[in-house]
């Protein structure tokens, strides 16, 4: 199955070379652009989220990649689970003013999300 997305990069920002392959600029997009469906392009472009002025859109049609689509949400479930805690966290200053503040969740609930996402990552390691 194929799948046609849009890959967005703002090329002023990075200086990179419109030159590259598609394979690296997927690449460049995954890690410091952004990628859209065609529909969420739509969205993006017409409401000004894409800057015509300095993003560089590229169209490519690749083989629909299940595996590297759950891989990119292991790697989002993974970040946001590093930044659970279960202490609740104050930051205060000189003067012992709350300046931030984290909520915890319960023990169980992480333990929870940490089984789910061990569970996800063994679907993707098996496909």
């Amino acid at each position: 199955m194929k799948v046609t997305k849009a890959y967005v990069v703002n090329a002023y920002s990075l200086g990179f070379s419109e030159n590259v392959t598609d394979e690296e600029f997927i690449k460049i997009a995954e890690n410091k652009g952004k990628i859209y469906s065609l529909d969420e392009f739509q969205i993006a472009f017409n409401t000004q989220e894409v800057d015509t002025k300095f993003d560089t859109v590229r169209f490519i049609t690749t083989d629909y990649g299940l595996k590297d689509d759950l891989n990119k949400v292991c790697k989002q479930f993974d970040e946001q689970l590093a930044s659970f805690t279960t202490v609740d966290i104050i930051d205060e200053d000189e003067n012992g003013k709350c300046i931030s503040s984290a909520n915890a969740i319960s023990d169980e609930d992480l333990d929870l999300l940490r089984k789910v996402y061990y569970n996800l990552e063994e679907i993707v390691e098996n496909l």
